[in-house]
């Protein structure tokens, strides 16, 4: 149960930094941060909750542009 948990934990960060860059997220300040993240993560669940909703698997995004 932990290491399928963990696997999908990886996999969302691994998608996160490759798909969104989000290591090198350019911000002036913390709220800019914040609010820039919250998008990339925002942007990220709606593309997987549209992939399960088209019957793909949910962390293969790029089945979403085939």
């Amino acid at each position: 149960m932990c290491s399928r948990v963990r696997y999908r934990i990886e996999t969302l960060f691994s998608q996160l930094e490759d798909r969104y860059s989000v290591k090198s997220v350019g911000a002036r300040d913390l709220w800019h941060l914040g609010n820039r993240l919250m998008r990339k993560v925002l942007s990220h669940t709606l593309a997987v909750m549209l992939n399960q909703s088209l019957g793909n698997p949910p962390f293969q995004i790029s089945k979403l542009l085939t």
